[in-house]
C-alpha cells in the first residue's frame, strides 16, 4: 500500500524507531525522496541545508533533544517558516495536540499510525 504520484517531493523523516521508519519508507517507496535522521541535531542540520516539502517529526527522540526543540529551531530557518511539519507521537493526553500545534507543528498524527489516515494527510500536504 503506497501513495502514487508523478512528481517526487522531498520529505524529511525525523524518527528513531526502526519499525516506524520502515513503515513510512514502505508508504513512500518510489513516490518521494524520503530522508531519515534519528535525532534533533541532524534534523536541524538537514533543514538548514535543504528545502523540504514536508517534515515528519517524532516528538520523543530518546536521549537527544526532543522533536519540539527541533521544530522550534527549524521554524527559525527562513526557508522552513511555512513547511508543513507533522508531529508524530505516542503522546495522546488531553492538550498534547494543541501544545504541538502551538509549538510550530502544522499537523498531528498519533502512534500507532493509522495508515489510511496518514496517507490521506500526506496526499493533502504534498498535493499528490
Amino acid at each position: 500500500m503506497s501513495l502514487q504520484s508523478d512528481q517526487k517531493k522531498e520529505v524529511l523523516l525525523v524518527e528513531d524507531d526502526f519499525i516506524t521508519v520502515k513503515l513510512i519508507e514502505n508508504i513512500f517507496e518510489g513516490i518521494c525522496n524520503l530522508e531519515n535522521v534519528n535525532n534533533a541535531t541532524q534534523a536541524i542540520q538537514k533543514a538548514r541545508s535543504k528545502q523540504y516539502d514536508a517534515i515528519i517529526m517524532d516528538i520523543n527522540l530518546g536521549k537527544s533533544e526532543n522533536g519540539m526543540y527541533a521544530t522550534k529551531q527549524i521554524r527559525e530557518i527562513d526557508s522552513h517558516k511555512n513547511t508543513p511539519i507533522i508531529a508524530l507521537t505516542a503522546y495522546t493526553m488531553a492538550g498534547d495536540k494543541e501544545e504541538f500545534l502551538k509549538g510550530g507543528c502544522t499537523h498531528y498524527m498519533s502512534k500507532p499510525i493509522d495508515i489510511k489516515e496518514f496517507m490521506a494527510l500526506m496526499k493533502q500536504i504534498l498535493g499528490i
